[in-house]
């Protein structure tokens, strides 16, 4: 028998080896400037006048900073400001992001979905409208809903939303939601730093939202899936030997139930091979499992855009926003970095603009 999180590949680290580095983190508040003294062991990283630094809230997930640096060069007072992973715009639970005012030296850019031109297109709330509507026609006909997620920002913000959802009378609201593993924790967490990190609603718990835990001996699931039930569970690209996976595989052959993806699936990945299969007609075989095999896709799948990125033309008021001399574009693939490079260029040809490969070195 093969169970959930066990794999072949070693370990990057161990417990014992993280708790021994956690000396190296400081923590430091949102908005509020700190030092940057360097490494006074290395006198080439070490400056009588350090530099300051200061964390923006990035609008991404819980915890995700933004990073402007002031720092002196040939007596002169130089600024950059990394914008992380990052989101203009308000989910569920975070509000959008903030950003330094401009003009700036240095902008590192995010480019995710730099070459995806749907996601200019897609309006989230109409998004959150019609996973509500497929939700319930779901749970109308007597199925299970599956709703793989990332654990950490996708899974709380959805329970959010499954909240919002039996507020507003959309589906009964005594229908079971069931969670597992680490985003539980991780909700606590969310929990816990609601009043000093930035909400939308900061009396809003993840918590508040009834959920069960998923039991993890997977023969009680049958008896569960008796009463019509929402499952959230990790991961959200269906890989093998995870919850998700493992409720896929149970919920796929039968047409009442749904599975629906609120999340990036790369082109190889179950997620992604599960609704391709399903595009083709009810009844398409596909492998989600090496050891099962292919199977028929008989449920409803369908995914819908609840992305924490900003889509490109939102990067793009960005830069004009920051006014930057010099753009390095980073976190995206070629195609994406390539469709941001033109177009800062092409409607701000007066800023240099670099993007840089996987390891190169450059020097701004």
């Amino acid at each position: 028998r093969v169970l959930e999180g066990s794999t072949t590949a070693a370990p990057l680290f161990t417990r014992e080896q993280a708790e021994a580095l956690s000396y190296v983190y400081l923590a430091h508040d949102l908005d509020t400037p700190f030092d940057l003294p360097g490494l006074d062991e290395d006198p080439e990283f070490f400056t009588e006048e350090p530099a300051q630094a200061t964390f923006y809230h990035a609008g991404h997930v819980l915890g995700a900073a933004g990073v402007f640096i002031e720092f002196e060069e040939d007596n002169e007072v130089r600024s950059l400001f990394y914008t992380s992973d990052t989101n203009l715009r308000k989910q569920t639970i975070h509000p959008g992001g903030d950003y330094p005012e401009g003009p700036i030296d240095i902008l590192l850019l995010e480019s995710t979905l730099g070459a995806d031109p749907t996601a200019e297109l897609t309006n989230r709330q109409e998004q959150e409208r019609l996973l509500g509507e497929a939700i319930k026609r779901t749970l109308k006909r007597g199925g299970n809903v599956l709703l793989p997620v990332f654990a950490l920002g996708r899974a709380q913000e959805i329970i959010a939303l499954i909240g919002q959802f039996k507020d507003d009378g959309l589906i009964p609201a005594d229908t079971p939601v069931y969670t597992n593993g680490s985003m539980r924790a991780i909700a606590d967490v969310y929990d816990k730093t609601r009043h000093i990190s930035p909400r939308v609603d900061e009396e809003f718990e993840v918590y508040g939202v009834s959920q069960k835990r998923v039991p993890r001996n997977n023969d009680r699931l049958p008896a569960l899936m008796e009463t019509p039930s929402i499952f959230v569970a990790a991961s959200g690209m269906l890989f093998e030997r995870t919850l998700s996976n493992v409720l896929a595989l149970r919920l796929m052959e039968e047409e009442k139930n749904g599975i629906f993806f609120v999340g990036y699936a790369k082109e190889d990945s179950p997620a992604y091979l599960l609704h391709q299969a399903r595009q083709k007609g009810a009844g398409t075989e596909v492998t989600i499992n090496k050891l099962y095999g292919p199977k028929p896709v008989r449920a409803e799948v369908d995914k819908f855009r609840l992305s924490g990125h900003s889509h490109r033309r939102d990067l793009l008021k960005l830069v004009e926003q920051m006014k930057p001399k010099k753009v390095v574009l980073v976190h995206g693939e070629t195609p994406a970095r390539d469709w941001m490079a033109d177009n800062i260029r092409y409607f701000h040809p007066e800023i240099e603009v670099y993007s840089p490969k996987q390891g190169e070195a450059i020097t701004v």
